[in-house]
């Protein structure tokens, strides 16, 4: 921000929709790069396996974000119990299931990954197109990217669609762009498609269109 001529300094926070506000907060004087902040007075938070929602995985371990607080939400309306996000340990506390992907560090910072419903599999591995796209962006001349699963009839794959300027050279950014991208994923997280855009498609509230960019051959 200081770059554009402001002191001002942007601290990212999260919260649901079935939470009411904001639950996990950055501030002027506690943040860590990279994370949503620690909880607010009064939330629980818990990360869960896939099968076992009644234990915490520990710090550094991407799992279910679980939200425990006074602000979960009763429910959705006209709908069964048993479709209801939410579970009950032994002793009744209820936990909101978020339905997101992350992990806390040992000292208390949420980190947001991806919606649970865009984590792709790939050879039996999680693969998390954030990641991708977090590398992807670090790229010279690469002003953003999308990457996409392709599920093939051969093999599912990831393309990686990058945004640049005209002009530039997209056989150099490919090569640059790889390169990172090799140095830092797991190899089922590197891309095995590149495509080069001047202008990447958006929905009209500014999104990436990751829709029509499946249709891009």
């Amino acid at each position: 921000m200081i770059d554009n001529g402001s002191e001002n300094r942007l601290l990212q926070g999260y919260g649901l929709t079935e939470t009411v506000t904001v639950n996990f907060v950055n501030t002027s004087t506690d943040n860590r790069i990279g994370s949503v902040g620690k909880p607010l007075l009064g939330v629980r938070l818990r990360i869960a396996g896939d099968s076992d929602f009644n234990k915490d995985i520990g710090p550094d371990n991407d799992g279910i974000i679980m939200i425990s607080s006074d602000g979960v939400c009763l429910g959705y309306l006209n709908t069964p119990k048993e479709k209801q996000p939410f579970h009950y340990d032994y002793d009744g506390t209820k936990w909101l299931i978020t339905g997101d992907i992350g992990h806390y560090d040992k000292d208390g910072y949420l980190f947001f990954k991806n919606r649970a419903t865009d984590v792709l599999k790939i050879a039996g591995y999680s693969i998390f197109p954030s990641d991708i796209e977090m590398y992807a962006n670090r790229c010279p001349n690469v002003k953003s990217s999308a990457a996409v699963y392709i599920d093939s009839d051969s093999h599912p794959y990831v393309h990686l669609f990058l945004e640049t300027d005209s002009g530039v050279d997209q056989d150099k950014i490919k090569k640059e762009c790889l390169k990172i991208l090799q140095d830092n994923l797991i190899r089922y997280s590197v891309p095995e498609r590149i495509t080069v855009l001047n202008a990447l498609p958006r929905t009209e509230v500014g999104k990436i269109d990751k829709k029509k960019l499946r249709e891009v051959k």
